[in-house]
């Protein structure tokens, strides 16, 4: 027996050794935004979190950190999923099992595939009570996730530990929000609120996709009193959300909130986000109360979901997201903004590339709440801001443009084969940001039309 315990032992650690040489990390920041290496991820389970075991029970010495195993540690193996890159737990030879991911820096609990994938970091920007999490929460929303995943091969799954406090959080609230038809109290100022995670995956032929979704919400008062140091700018995509009352309001020459976001968003991108690697939404929310006989609007006005038997189900995107759809819709609100709010949409142009910048709608209740509360359920285009981030990643099937029937131009001549190919070109150019400067937006709608 001894003798093939030392066999046995020989074997395992050449296991460990070839195990840790698959390690590709992939980084990432935790929720105050320090930058964590490898040797920052620390593992344990709640036994070891609460206090209730140490690690000289698992037959561990702690060393420098007190009670948390580290992939360094003699006498570890590391344990890989689907994604590989960097283990989703550690295991010691006695059969313990690490699997809560620890942040160094913070303490506290990462997310199950940290440092396993990319991360694909959305934070929502906005003055209080802008609609910003309202929506949040219905991205959260496991009945949202199966309309998207509806006709795809794409899922999408919560990627904290069940026990985490901040799905607590957001589980309650949504579920207040759905069955009690409350929504959600503003959140307070200086509220520590932890990002939320999505492992999604999507799988194209032999080849699948996978990214760590992350979904920041902040008060608003740090979005109107915005500090240089914040947070904010550890994201890749910027969802600045406008609430339709406050762009109703600035048409009636009132003070608004949503100016002064703008004003200290966008010195500091420019100064903290020289690396350009971003990307910004402005996102009009309570699009319900505008008016979509406005000449701007109302070509925009058809809704990109429906409401059956309490379920929402996807119209426009229902076979992949048609980027035509959501980039008409964008031109629409596009001229919109410059003829009613036209410093504003212009400070936005001036100072954000066009590649970099788009716009879009949702109403997430559809009508006018009372009180926090609301009777009807009867939400606009909510699928729309996340597939167009999606999508652009690989991650959501596009929708490839259908072959219009060869209709005559003014000229009276037939649209050639080859003049369709290089619209269609066009159009996917347009929705990947590989246009080189902004376009009169009028004379594309016209030329939409003669298509």
């Amino acid at each position: 027996m001894k003798k093939l315990s030392q066999k046995w032992r020989a074997w395992l650690d050449t296991f460990l050794t070839d195990g840790k040489s698959k390690i590709s990390y992939q980084k990432l920041c935790d929720s105050e935004g320090n930058p964590l290496e490898e040797d920052d991820i620390l593992f344990a389970d709640e036994n070891l979190m609460t206090g209730k075991q140490t690690l000289d029970v698992w037959g561990l010495d702690c060393r420098d950190e007190e009670d948390f195993l580290t992939l360094d540690m003699e006498g570890v193996i590391p344990v890989f999923d689907e994604t590989g890159n960097f283990p989703i737990a550690l295991k010691t030879r006695d059969g313990h099992l690490a699997y809560l991911k620890v942040s160094r820096k913070t303490k506290e609990v990462l997310p199950i595939h940290a440092g396993c994938c990319p991360v694909l970091s959305v934070i929502f920007i906005g003055a209080p009570s802008a609609g910003k999490t309202v929506h949040f929460l219905q991205l959260c929303d496991p009945a949202f996730h199966d309309m998207l995943a509806r006709n795809t091969t794409c899922s999408f799954e919560d990627d904290l530990p069940s026990d985490a406090v901040r799905r607590k959080r957001y589980e309650e609230a949504r579920a207040d929000m759905k069955n009690k038809k409350i929504l959600p109290e503003p959140n307070r100022k200086g509220e520590v609120i932890l990002p939320y995670y999505f492992y999604v995956q999507r799988r194209a032929g032999e080849e699948t996709r996978r990214v760590l979704l992350r979904l920041d919400d902040i008060d608003g008062e740090q979005c109107t009193d915005m500090e240089w140091e914040s947070k904010i700018f550890q994201s890749n995509i910027f969802i600045i959300t406008i609430g339709a009352d406050e762009l109703l309001a600035a048409e009636r020459g009132e003070d608004v909130q949503y100016t002064r976001v703008i004003k200290q968003l966008l010195p500091r991108l420019k100064v903290l986000r020289q690396d350009g690697e971003y990307e910004v939404r402005v996102m009009i929310t309570k699009c319900d109360l505008l008016d979509f006989t406005n000449p701007y609007l109302a070509p925009a006005a058809e809704n990109s979901i429906e409401v059956k038997d309490r379920k929402i189900r996807q119209t426009a995107h229902e076979t992949g997201f048609d980027y035509h759809v959501f980039k008409k819709r964008s031109r629409c609100i596009q001229s919109y903004l410059r003829k009613e709010c036209s410093n504003f949409y212009n400070n936005l142009i001036n100072a954000i590339p066009a590649e970099k910048l788009d716009f879009c709608m949702v109403a997430s209740i559809g009508e006018e709440c009372k009180d926090h509360r609301y009777e009807n359920f009867k939400p606009m285009f909510i699928d729309e801001p996340i597939l167009s981030i999606l999508a652009k990643e690989g991650l959501y099937p596009v929708e490839v443009p259908r072959e219009r029937p060869a209709e005559e131009e003014a000229g009276g001549a037939v649209k050639s084969a080859r003049q369709k190919f290089y619209d269609a070109v066009d159009r996917f150019k347009d929705f990947m940001g590989l246009s080189d400067e902004y376009d009169d937006f009028m004379d594309e709608d016209k030329e939409d039309d003669e298509d």
